[in-house]
């Protein structure tokens, strides 16, 4: 799943990933040229996993529901990482 932020010419992308292999889920950001890929969340307790990522221009937030066990969970997040 990923979401698309800004103009087609400047968009950033952020996107989860599951991990695997010792891996934990994480949500990332890509710069548009592809060059600059950054961890906005770390999934540290092996407990979540990101779904249904939206981004929120206006806070400038990320905001994930977590799929482990029918939690029921939403989370969000500053785009610099901060304030979960």
């Amino acid at each position: 799943l990923l979401l698309v932020m800004g103009s087609s010419a400047q968009a950033d992308v952020i996107f989860a990933i599951n991990g695997t292999g010792g891996s934990s889920d994480r949500i990332l950001r890509i710069n548009s040229s592809g060059t600059l890929v950054s961890t906005i969340w770390q999934d540290l307790s092996g407990g979540s996993s990101p779904r249904g990522l939206a981004f929120n221009s206006a806070n400038q937030r990320v905001y994930w529901s977590d799929s482990v066990a029918l939690s029921n969970n939403y989370s969000s997040i500053n785009l610099d990482g901060s304030g979960l």
